[in-house]
């Protein structure tokens, strides 16, 4: 790192400067020590400056490091800390834009991931895909250069990021996306239950988006500008899913117990975000997922004065043969003045949190990790 001292000289230019005066050098070390222009163990402190010492590089193109070798970004702030802080939030905002672009195709698969609230090694969603992809990257950066501004009192820093370095790491992840992602396609191919093919192909659309971001900025940061070709086409698997979604799987809601119509409504509309289309429920017809949802609801007096009402819903997924794929409750309830009023508020507890809880249920199952 180099720093910027109030006379524009750097302990580097001074070496460069008097070769012969390694006595004078050592003099002017111990001398800045004292003065605490320099510190020992670690990056100097920034020197300070008017404007008119600025270094090339908190208004332009810094000559030291050449775009064809490295991407930069100058931040400022109140405090050293600050300006460093967003120098690197500037390197990231190189990739922000059109890393969101690119990744728009993956935006409704990802918020049926996001919406199930699912945990993995890297939690992806369209909001934090950018973040994720562009936090390795950045954590290569260095702080080359800070500077401190006597008047107006202000801090800069520079950020860096070397290309060739980022490129190859780039590539690295890169690799190991592509063989996850054939993985994956091969183990969904060789089924032929379609919830589980479904479960297995959508395992991949995390991997395929973070792929496309990487790609993005290897192409930021490669000096030819060019990326690196998948050796599979998320387009195909699209087309895959899209089949199986709305038309091979067939899906039945039944509910039943308190406001079960009105439940069963609500349910429907939170499966619609999801991109499920859910069929007309036939008694004798069989369905690839059948979603049984039953609410319990009671009011027990607890004193003269107050009563307590508890509810509870229990979802259950159910396969072709009707065997128990997964299950899950929530509950609820309070105490009360009285009974109408316990009544009143549980049940409009229940109407609210119910459908919602079924619904993240069922994503879980379908499009979580």
């Amino acid at each position: 790192m180099h720093e910027w001292q109030s006379d524009g000289f750097s302990r580097r230019q001074a070496a460069r400067l008097y070769p012969e005066g390694v006595a004078f050098l050592a003099a002017a070390v111990l001398l800045s020590s004292v003065c605490g222009c320099f510190t020992t163990g670690g990056s100097p402190p920034a020197g300070d400056g008017g404007a008119g010492d600025a270094p090339d590089w908190v208004r332009g193109q810094p000559a030291r490091y050449p775009s064809a070798r490295y991407l930069s970004a100058v931040g400022t702030g109140a405090s050293r800390a600050m300006a460093e802080e967003n120098a690197r939030a500037e390197l990231a905002r190189i990739f922000r834009s059109e890393i969101d672009s690119r990744t728009r195709t993956y935006e409704k698969y990802l918020q049926a991931s996001s919406g199930a609230k699912t945990r993995s090694s890297e939690e992806i969603s369209q909001e934090n895909l950018t973040v994720i992809s562009t936090r390795k990257v950045i954590e290569g950066s260095e702080i080359a250069e800070v500077y401190r501004q006597k008047q107006p009192e202000a801090h800069y820093a520079l950020a860096i990021l070397d290309r060739s370095r980022s490129a190859e790491m780039l590539k690295d992840r890169l690799d190991r996306l592509d063989s996850e992602i054939e993985s994956l396609l091969k183990e969904a191919h060789g089924i032929t239950d379609k919830l589980d093919r479904l479960r297995t192909l959508h395992r991949s659309v995390p991997k395929f988006a973070l792929r496309d971001a990487y790609d993005t900025e290897l192409r930021i940061v490669s000096a030819e500008g060019g990326g690196r070709a998948s050796p599979h086409r998320f387009a195909d698997v699209q087309a895959e899913l899209d089949q199986l979604l709305f038309q091979d799987l067939s899906i039945a809601v039944r509910v039943k117990g308190h406001g079960s119509e009105e439940l069963r409504a609500s349910l429907l509309e939170r499966l619609g975000r999801l991109n499920l289309k859910v069929e007309r429920d036939e008694a004798d017809r069989t369905y690839d997922l059948t979603i049984e949802v039953e609410t319990l609801f009671k009011v027990v007096p607890r004193s003269e004065e107050f009563v307590d009402s508890r509810w509870e819903a229990k979802a259950r997924l159910l396969n072709r043969n009707r065997q128990e794929l997964d299950a899950s409750t929530v509950q609820g309830g309070g105490g009360y003045l009285n009974r109408a009023l316990a009544e009143e508020m549980a049940l409009k507890e229940l109407r609210e949190k119910a459908p919602e809880a079924a619904a993240a249920h069922v994503a879980r199952y379908l499009f979580g990790h």
